[in-house]
């Protein structure tokens, strides 16, 4: 199929900057507890992806 052109991409750095500002603004609204969850998923997801990775290095 066709491609729609360079507006696409352009569209989609637009949404993720309202995405991003609405996300910035909601968590200022919810306040520090919730950037803590946040940090503790984030650090318990990178802590998986780090095992994973390396038991595929291991299975290599």
């Amino acid at each position: 199929h066709s491609a729609p052109g360079r507006s696409a991409p352009t569209l989609g750095w637009l949404g993720a900057d309202a995405g991003w500002l609405g996300v910035r603004r909601r968590a200022q609204a919810l306040g520090a507890r919730h950037w803590a969850l946040v940090l503790a998923h984030a650090r318990v997801l990178a802590l998986v992806l780090g095992l994973g990775r390396s038991a595929l290095d291991n299975g290599r």
